[in-house]
């Protein structure tokens, strides 16, 4: 995973030095907290949010589905939330 075209995609991308800095990467990056989004700078707490959103569903797609297509639904529409479907 491209860490720098996810925050792009996020419309976040001033924060791909800071997630630089502090050796985010694939592995560590689903594990994030607010605490830690704080601790490299993420002041802002709508920013917060949209990562943990977007973080969020990265561990969802990393999950078996055990439901049919209305789980799927559900998942893009909380995606959605921090970035459009499509775009992830």
């Amino acid at each position: 995973m491209n860490i720098a075209s996810w925050l792009q995609a996020l419309g976040l991308q001033q924060y791909e030095q800071a997630f630089r800095d502090n050796d985010i990467d694939d592995e560590v990056l689903p594990e994030l907290t607010a605490e830690d989004l704080r601790d490299i700078g993420v002041s802002r707490v709508g920013h917060r949010r949209k990562l943990l959103a977007a973080i969020a569903a990265l561990r969802d797609e990393g999950r078996p589905e055990t439901g049919g297509s209305a789980q799927g639904s559900d998942r893009c529409r909380s995606r959605a939330a921090a970035v459009d479907c499509d775009v992830l």
